[in-house]
């Protein structure tokens, strides 16, 4: 009787390991959404046993959007997707958590990208409503209480800058956030008595945000970027120039 009893103990003890093992791995938030500057600390469990983040090998698909540590802590960049897997080191599975980094603030459509080009292109590009144009310029209305407008200026028939004019209402915080949370900081460069704050938008586009604290109202300045992370001073020159002359009525 007591030699049953003691198989019947190991049966039912193997029984329930294996139960523990065959249970499947949950992470606490297969879908998740934060803003650029937050974190979020992963949970694995299996059963109701809360697993070590440190025993899985942790990666985020698009670092850019933003990176996982060792342990499983997100640490959001800038908005977009990615998805973080957490792989068993023991080879026990992978477990995955799809991310989407929001904004804090979607003030406008921003100016079109594409230097170089010509009105034809801008034209295509811009849904706004055309409100003036000269051989120099072309200007468009806000599409809503935060924007003034728009100014596209050329040279030689090519698109060089894009400033867009933000009306009172969004603060030099607001709009610091906006390009904080979608492209990389750069940092100052003066003009003409301006700062610009840059910010890259890829290896060859920035945007340089500056407050024109004097007149109460603030200005993305859309231009080509340098090597070295700068924008030209010859180029900066005719954009703080083009900022102190041309404010939307």
């Amino acid at each position: 009787m007591k030699h049953f009893i003691l198989i019947a103990a190991l049966v039912w003890g193997s029984m329930a390991c294996s139960k523990k093992e065959n249970a499947p791995v949950n992470i606490d938030a297969a879908t998740l959404e934060l803003n650029y500057d937050k974190e979020h600390q992963y949970v694995l469990t299996q059963g109701s046993t809360t697993l070590n983040a440190n025993d899985y090998t942790w990666a985020s698909s698009d670092e850019t959007i933003g990176e996982v540590s060792a342990a499983g802590v997100f640490t959001a960049n800038r908005i977009g997707e990615t998805t973080v897997t957490a792989t068993a080191k023991n080879g026990g599975g992978i477990v995955e958590s799809k991310v989407t980094v929001i904004p804090y603030y979607t003030f406008a459509t921003e100016p079109s990208f594409s230097f170089g080009g010509s009105k034809a292109v801008i034209k295509a590009y811009e849904k706004r409503t055309l409100e003036s144009e000269t051989d120099s310029l072309l200007a468009y209305t806000g599409e809503n209480n935060n924007i003034q407008g728009v100014i596209y200026y050329f040279e030689n028939s090519a698109y060089t800058e894009g400033d867009l004019f933000y009306s009172s209402s969004v603060t030099l915080t607001q709009a610091q956030t906006f390009y904080d949370e979608r492209y990389s900081y750069l940092g100052t460069q003066q003009s003409n008595g301006l700062t610009f704050y840059v910010f890259a938008i890829s290896n060859s586009a920035a945007v340089g945000l500056v407050d024109v604290t004097s007149q109460g109202y603030r200005v993305a300045a859309y231009i080509p970027l340098s090597s070295g992370g700068r924008v030209s001073a010859n180029y900066l020159d005719k954009v703080s120039k083009h900022i102190k002359s041309g404010k939307m009525k």
